[in-house]
């Protein structure tokens, strides 16, 4: 509802200011202000409508685009509350858009649409004075402005209804004006104009409710007519497209309100012209084919067979727009797109059979686009027209030949056409399963060999892909195609082409025969006799089988097939049906469990159940003729296998399986004759798998089997190479002979392996070996040589007693031909690729450990022969990542190396034999390659684990007697770079010591406990601390030194002694550095056993140490030698602390390492005594002017060589002290360190190095600090600091996060080390009265903090610390007092009698605190705030009451600190103030309430984040002092510091609450917000807007006149004009609330 208007009313006034506002130079501004503007408009239409009106008529002149502006402001009023207007205020404003539609002549596009769209919109309301205006001009004779027609045509589609009654008089006016329109512009806007008439008319008619209608479509056919003469013979002559189009537009509906008879005279005329122009204008065909199927339907509503003459080029016409469908990105594209299907969908309603004949013949088309354009339509027209029906047979049957498409843009919509078929029931016509065929065929279309550039280009993969779900789907979705299917699909499964494609066939037949097997359908019983194209069930069954055989294949559902096989028994045998239904659900659950995980995945184990599955079939249904049958139908079927030799490989084994069970001798002989005939031998599968199969039929056949080997190889070996031209073969036949030596191998390692164990061992070398052993000769391949290796392999486990199925009287076999196959294994081994993992070693080494296995033992030679062959092809072979594909080759040929070893060592475990093996990977072990280290490591593992659990103590093997060398090898591992070889060689370790345990007679389940305590070892190990590793090796060492024989001690030739020292001298430093530290041990230990070798010792270590210093070896051999040096000469003299000190820094290696004996020896008390002493003398640093002369530019701190000297000197000392010696007990001089440390640490944070030194004096006193608390403090105490960040702090190097850092410090001694904090104090006072600022800095912040902690409630202590703070409050430096306001206001931390004994000091130190003059920064201001605050909690009311009102007057200017620290601080302080708000103080607290509450409502949406938080805390603080609970409540539910506040939606909820509680007070709460107009910050000016907008807009009518409106107004008005766009756009949003205003 509009208020009245008022020439005084400020609504007046802020709607005039919003108006000439509005063309703000910002853009966001502008639409800001004009929502506003059309805000206030819809709350009150009539006022604004009104001021817009004035405005532009008082400012004709104004900018026209804020013409513009104003007036799509005036429209969005009127689409919403045009009604609202009244008919003065209508026609004020219909005179305005009137005016400015034809102003001017020239077309001004926006300035006109707008006007245009201000009449439509009136016209919804006020249509009769609408057309009276637009009748003036748009008179007969008398062309009118192109706008007015515009105008007309729009609001004849916006308001139907009411211009149905001038739609004969402005039908006839526009007739004799169309032969005015000269211009093209004019003819296209005319032409829109027509077209909207007509769709008017049109839904006008369509609107009809059954009441009296005198309009029908051929009311103005007279008109109409007229108007299509004109503008199809004279308009449509034109080139312009845009005229032809909006012409064509206009025809098309006009073609629909001409009368029939006039219509079928002009409509083929029409469609002509269309077809013709639609050739022409390619670039935007949507109009001429709109126009065009809107006179099609128009024809086709008549029931008019006139188009038949222009049928055939209006369908080739409309053929050629469907040829690519359209992208969706433009829209356009994609309506003709489907208007042209349209098109075809009404033609089909009438000439169904002509348009299935054009359709049959563009199928025959050469061109890729026409016949997928063709098929599209078709799909249209199946799917959308029930005519096609009568057409099934003619369109199944037509399409049959075009089913051999190559094109796969074609096969795409050739698929999409195929599923509509099947859904409207076309596949059940007869041909209707060679639709099926052609899907299927795409299933097995192969991979795109190469990348086709062209991005439209469809792929196998996709046609594939979708053939594959259109199977799916037509299977389990289409009702009634089942009987298409079944049994159809069986049909094409055992075609060659069709093979790729057998997993998703299986998958259809599957659910079939599920779904009738459930449902008991007669049909799933397959009448074989009568359905002749389908293969015979044992085929099927056969063809099945051999597809499982690898389930990981793509698209070969696995499970599904499995399905399908259990569903299918009845036909295969009634036999099978109860036996498959147990045993195939185990086989599927198999399946699942394993199928996932690749890794763990067997190949062997899953064709192993599928064989035996097979077997117990054949055993199940026990018929020759059915079991000769399934070997029939396997042969038969080898072809399908042409190109996929895995699954060949299978079929070979199947048939194998088949042989294994028949007795019928002649097909034996048959099979086997024409397996080897047909075995192509190029293929290492085929070779494999046919090779299996011949294993499988010896074991039933073996006699018949080696004699068919034996001809066959004579036939095709032997006569080939013996051959008199053989110097002619070529290279070709060569690879040939030699695939086929690989098959006959392989046959006869598994005729070996699976021949009948009691009759093998009299044909291995009568048969075997004698066919075998002549075909090494001349095999070059690497594969063909792993397959005489899986031969030799073989033949030797068939010897193998374990073989044997019986297991008494195991037979001892000599094979004679073992040392032959030997030799020939080497020589593969040597001549395989070097530092290369390849399944050939893998398979030798397993062939070797076979004949290792063999009696009697291999000589003593040939073993180091083949382990050294062996080791050092495998050991150096890089180790591949797990995601490589060499990974599973590698870990094969490692653990077939294992393998090997064990075989050794079984046939020789004696101490001589171990060592046989580790002689020959002792080099490995200090390889500096850390690969072949680590495989050495596991390998001599393995070695030592085989040992141990195959050896037995006898006379003959006593003892073990290569332990100290043994031991002296692993030992330095235990010290290795990567900690995972630490481990390893550790494992190795304990293995012999439990290995010499056994030895020992102690042989138990359990491990021995000196073996048991190498646990805690290993897990020191794995860390990388020097001193953890030298602990680790120290436990190891007394370890063995406890186990171990004491002679192996001696310092004589083998024993472990001598053999560590020479490790000293290794190229390796770890290796070294772990023979250093368990000599120290030794020595440390057992030192009196080598008193008449010490001479010797001693000189052997110094020539190692002199080695070292000359070779640069890394610092820890050097410091480990010198360590073994310090053990045996202990008598040191104590160095002179002044030399040392004056030698130049840095200082060298060599004083280096003085310093640290110093450190490790008993004189490191008094030397740091005496480095103390000197620091405190001595000058820390020297400020010189950084330019002589000039003051002004500040000086530079140069710190002094003297005290860098010092602290590095016991930085060096204390380095060795934290090793050799901790935790200690503190000691005076503890805590003269610390407080020298961390005093040294503050005055060093702005001091620079000495020219040319290179030291920092910094960070050398951080890491003094650091390390003066790790030999002070224990674990806990260190964790405290790395938990406190202090490290991280210090690291940063400024002053704030040194006093951080510093708090933080003494925290922890509070906590861990509370009873040392009293002497740390004593000791740091001493710094206290120093002439540099950062010591005292330093002394008054720990002090600071000691007050907060545990500290401060020791009485005694606490009066020291107070009674330093206090003496330094009148300190000249600003950071000094700083630190003592706060460490005076954490008193409040200390007990209550504390509080009270103090408060007064503390009270008057923060005021003073408040009103430092010198402190420029605010930092003394705020921490004096921010410590009261706190101190406030804790002090009683009497003591705060005499300086309440001080207080709360002082901290208010700091509510607008540009510091946002200060205003956090100065807004928690004022909550803080609520708790003393009360009594006597209550009224004067909540006038400060109020007076502030304004300030601290705006800072709620502060920029700062921690001001808006505090500002939270302060309102929730302050809210029960406020006086109104309504607001107290809202304070304390919304103002949560976790949750994000919606800051406009609670002000405008809180002003509505502020307005019932405090009418009275509003005026002054908006002058308040007035007063922050003029804030620096724009955020604020922003939120004061805001609020005084929501504040006066939500004040009761009868409290208005108690608020300064015209002031708050004149105000919000002249923020108009703000610099800051955010404010401008605030400002007109609170104005737009204002209007009962």
């Amino acid at each position: 509802m509009s208020s009245p208007k008022s020439s005084g009313s400020q609504a007046s006034a802020l709607a005039a200011a919003l108006i000439s506002s509005s063309f703000d130079k910002d853009q966001k501004i502008k639409e800001a202000i004009s929502n506003s503007l059309s805000a206030f408009g819809k709350q009150s239409p009539e006022l604004v409508l009104e001021a817009i009106h004035e405005f532009l008529v008082k400012h004709p002149k104004i900018d026209q685009q804020h013409r513009i502006l104003l007036l799509q402001c005036m429209n969005n009023i009127l689409e919403e509350k045009c009604s609202a207007i009244c008919t003065e205020t209508a026609k004020k404003i219909i005179g305005l858009a009137s005016e400015d539609l034809t102003k001017s002549k020239k077309a001004i596009l926006e300035l006109h649409g707008v006007a245009s769209d201000i009449l439509v919109s009136v016209g919804m309301c006020f249509l009769s004075d609408v057309m009276d205006e637009l009748l003036k001009k748009f008179v007969p004779g008398i062309l009118p402005h192109s706008f007015v027609v515009q105008t007309l045509g729009k609001l004849s589609i916006a308001n139907v209804n009411g211009m149905s009654a001038y739609m004969g008089k402005l039908l006839s006016t526009t007739l004799p004006l169309l032969s005015l329109a000269k211009n093209d512009v004019v003819r296209v806007i005319f032409s829109k104009c027509l077209m909207n008439f007509c769709e008017s008319i049109l839904e006008f008619v369509a609107n009809d409710n059954g009441e009296e209608n005198q309009i029908t479509k051929t009311t103005f056919s007279t008109e109409i007519y007229g108007a299509y003469d004109i503008l199809y013979n004279t308009w449509l002559q034109t080139r312009e497209t845009k005229v032809v189009c909006a012409v064509v537009g206009a025809l098309g509906k006009m073609s629909h309100l001409m009368e029939c008879e006039k219509l079928e005279v002009n409509a083929p005329k029409l469609v002509s012209m269309l077809m013709s122009l639609n050739r022409r204008h390619t670039s935007d065909p949507l109009p001429l084919t709109t126009a065009l199927c809107d006179v099609i339907a128009a024809v086709n509503e008549c029931k008019s067979n006139v188009l038949e003459q222009n049928l055939d080029g209006l369908t080739v016409n409309l053929h050629n727009q469907v040829w690519n469908t359209p992208e969706s990105s433009s829209p356009s594209l994609v309506k003709n797109y489907n208007e042209v299907l349209r098109c075809f969908g009404i033609l089909a309603s009438e000439y169904s059979d002509i348009i299935i004949r054009v359709i049959l013949q563009r199928a025959e088309s050469r061109e890729e686009k026409v016949r997928a354009g063709n098929l599209v339509v078709l799909r249209h027209l199946i799917n959308s027209n029930e005519s096609m029906e009568n057409h099934k047979d003619l369109i199944v049957t037509g399409f049959l030949l075009h089913l051999n498409e190559t094109s796969n843009k074609v096969k795409l919509n050739m698929g999409k056409l195929i599923i509509a078929m099947a859904t409207h029931g076309y596949l059940e016509c007869e041909g209707g399963q060679e639709y099926i065929q052609f899907i299927v065929r795409q299933c097995s279309l192969p991979v795109s060999q190469q990348q086709n550039k062209d991005k439209t280009a469809v792929t196998n993969e996709q046609v594939r892909t979708m053939c594959d779900d259109i199977l799916k789907l037509i299977t389990t979705t289409v009702e009634g195609l089942e009987k298409v299917l079944w049994p159809y699909l069986f049909e094409l499964v055992t075609s060659l082409e069709l093979s790729n494609s057998l997993g998703v066939i299986f998958h259809s037949l599957a659910h079939i025969a599920q779904k009738k097997r459930e449902e008991k359908a007669e049909d799933l019983l397959i009448d074989f006799n009568h359905t002749v194209n389908v293969p015979s069930p044992v085929a099927l069954f056969s063809r099945i089988v051999v597809t499982l055989a690898h389930p990981h294949t793509p698209r070969s559902y696995p499970e599904e097939t499995l399905l399908l096989l259990q569903n299918f028994s009845a036909n295969v045998h009634p036999e099978v049906v109860e036996m498959w239904d147990e045993i195939i659900p185990k086989i599927v659950q198999h399946l699942q469990d394993n199928i996932e995980n690749k890794e763990n995945w067997s190949q062997t184990v899953w064709e192993d159940l599928l064989l035996k599955f097979l077997q117990k079939t054949l055993d199940k249904i026990d018929n020759e003729e059915w079991t000769c049958s399934v070997g029939q139908s396997l042969t038969a079927q080898w072809n399908l296998y042409e190109f996929e030799p895995t699954y060949k490989n299978f079929a070979y084994k199947c048939l194998g399986v088949v042989l294994r069970k028949t007795q019928n001798k002649e097909f034996v002989e048959s099979y086997l004759a024409t397996l080897f005939l047909t075995v192509k031998h190029l293929h290492q599968q085929e070779r494999e798998g046919a090779a299996v199969c011949v294993g499988y039929c010896a074991s039933s056949h073996l006699d018949a089997t080696l004699s068919r080997l034996s001809e066959y190889t004579k036939l095709n070996i032997s006569k080939k190479e013996s051959s008199y031209f053989n110097f002619l073969k070529s290279e070709r036949s060569l690879v040939d002979l030699e695939n086929v030596k690989g098959f006959v191998a392989l046959c006869c390692g598994y005729i070996a392996f699976y021949g009948p164990s009691q009759l093998i061992t009299s044909r291995i070398e009568t048969n075997i070996v004698k066919t075998i052993m002549p075909l090494f000769k001349g095999i070059k391949d690497p594969v063909i040589r792993g397959d005489f290796s899986s031969s030799v392999n073989l033949i030797a486990r068939s010897l193998d007693p374990d073989h044997f199925t019986s297991n008494s009287n195991k037979p001892r076999y000599v094979f004679a031909a073992r040392e032959d196959f030997t030799t020939k294994l080497m020589v593969y081994m040597r001549d395989d690729a070097h530092d290369k993992p390849t399944h050939l070693k893998a398979m030798i080494m397993k062939a070797c450990a076979s004949l290792v296995k063999l009696d009697p033992p291999m000589a003593d030679t040939d073993i180091a022969a083949l382990v050294k062959q062996c080791v050092t092809a495998i050991i150096p072979i890089p180790e591949p990542t797990k995601e490589s594909s060499q990974n599973d080759v590698f870990i094969e040929c490692v653990e077939s190396l294992h393998s090997l070893l064990e075989e050794i060592i079984r046939k020789r475990p004696n101490s001589a034999g171990l060592f046989s093996v580790f002689k020959h990977l002792e080099p490995f072990l200090i390889s500096n390659t850390d690969h072949e280290r680590r495989q050495a490591l596991n390998t001599v593992h393995q070695a030592f684990q085989s040992y141990y659990n195959l050896f037995k103590v006898s006379n003959l093997n006593a003892e073990l007697t290569h332990l100290g060398v043994f031991l002296a090898r692993l030992i330095p591992s235990c010290c290795d770079e990567v900690p995972v070889m630490r481990e390893a060689s550790l494992k190795c370790i304990r293995q012999l010591l439990d290995i010499q345990n056994k030895y020992n007679g102690v042989e138990v389940e359990g491990r021995s406990s000196e073996s048991d305590s190498l646990g805690a070892i290993s897990n020191q190990l794995q860390q990388t601390g020097g001193q953890l590793m030298y602990k680790a090796i120290v436990d190891l060492a007394q370890v063995l030194c406890v186990k171990i024989p004491t002679d192996l001690l001696h310092f004589q030739p083998g024993s472990l002694t001598v053999s560590l020292v020479d490790t000293l001298s290794c190229p390796r430093g770890p290796a070294a550095y772990g023979a250093c530290l368990t000599l120290h041990h030794i020595f440390e230990s057992r030192g009196s056993i080598f008193v008449h070798k010490v001479e010797d010792i001693l000189s052997a270590l110094l020539g190692t140490l002199a080695e070292l210093s000359a070779d640069d070896r890394p610092d820890f051999v050097r410091n480990g030698v010198l360590d073994l040096f310090a053990c045996l000469t202990r008598h040191h003299t104590h160095l002179c602390i002044k030399t040392l000190l004056c030698t130049p820094l840095p200082y060298t290696d060599v004083v280096v390492s003085c310093w640290t004996k110093i450190g490790c020896t008993d004189i490191r008390t008094s030397a740091v005594e005496f480095l103390l002493d000197q620091f405190d003398r001595g000058l820390p640093y020297e400020e010189v002017l950084k330019r002589k002369g000039k003051p002004k530019e500040g000086s530079m701190k140069t710190a002094t060589k003297s005290s860098l000297a010092i602290t590095c000197a016991i930085q060096y000392i204390l380095d060795a002290h934290k090793i050799s010696v901790r935790p200690r007990s503190p000691s005076n001089i503890s805590y003269h360190l610390i407080a020298m440390s961390l005093v040294r640490v503050g005055s060093m944070i702005d001091v620079q190095s000495p020219p040319k030194l290179g030291i920092d004096p910094y960070r050398q006193a951080v890491d003094l600090l650091r390390t003066v608390m790790q030999c002070h403090c224990e674990s806990e105490m260190m964790t405290s600091l790395e938990q406190r960040r202090v490290w991280s702090l210090l690291d940063i190097r400024t002053g704030d996060t040194f006093l951080e850092a510093l708090s933080a410090t003494a925290g922890s001694f509070c906590k861990h080390r509370l009873g040392d904090v009293s002497n740390i104090v004593s000791s740091l006072n001493v710094y206290l009265p120093s002439i540099y600022e950062m010591r005292r800095a330093t002394v008054v912040g720990f002090l600071a903090q000691l007050v907060k902690e545990p500290a401060g409630r020791d009485d005694v202590l606490l009066e020291i610390v107070m009674n330093s703070l206090r003496s330094k409050l009148v300190d000249p430096h600003n950071l000094v007092r700083q630190l003592c306001i706060r460490g005076l206001a954490n008193i409040i931390f200390t007990s209550q009698d504390q509080i009270e004994r103090y408060s007064t000091s503390v009270l008057s130190a923060m005021m003073t605190g408040m009103d430092d003059k010198d402190d420029s920064d605010n930092a003394i201001t705020l921490e004096a705030m921010s410590g009261l605050a706190k101190f406030l909690n804790k002090v009683e009311r009497t003591n705060i009451h005499s300086i309440f009102i001080n207080v709360c007057l002082r901290v208010r200017p700091c509510f607008e600190n540009d510091n946002p620290v200060v205003r956090v601080a100065a807004f928690r302080l004022f909550g803080a103030l609520s708790k003393f708000g009360t009594g006597s103080s209550e009224t004067s607290y909540v006038e400060q309430v109020h007076s502030n509450l304004i300030s601290i409502l705006l800072h709620l949406n502060d920029e700062s984040v921690d001001v808006v938080k505090s500002c939270k805390k302060t309102l929730r603080d302050v809210g029960p002092h406020v006086g109104a609970n309504e607001i107290n409540e809202v304070f304390q539910k919304h103002l949560v510091d976790e949750t994000n506040l919606h800051y406009g939606e609670f002000m405008s909820n809180l002003s509505k609450i502020m307005v019932n509680v405090f009418p009275e007070k509003i005026n002054f709460y908006v002058m308040g917000c007035v007063s922050f107009y003029k804030s620096q910050w724009s955020v604020l000016r922003c939120n004061a807007a805001m609020f005084t907008g929501f504040l006066m807009s939500n004040l009761a009518e009868e409290h208005h006149e108690t608020v300064n409106k015209e002031h708050a107004c004149r105000a919000l008005i002249q923020l108009l004009k703000d610099s800051s766009p955010q404010v401008r756009g605030k400002a007109a949003e609170a104005m737009s609330k204002l209007v009962q205003y």
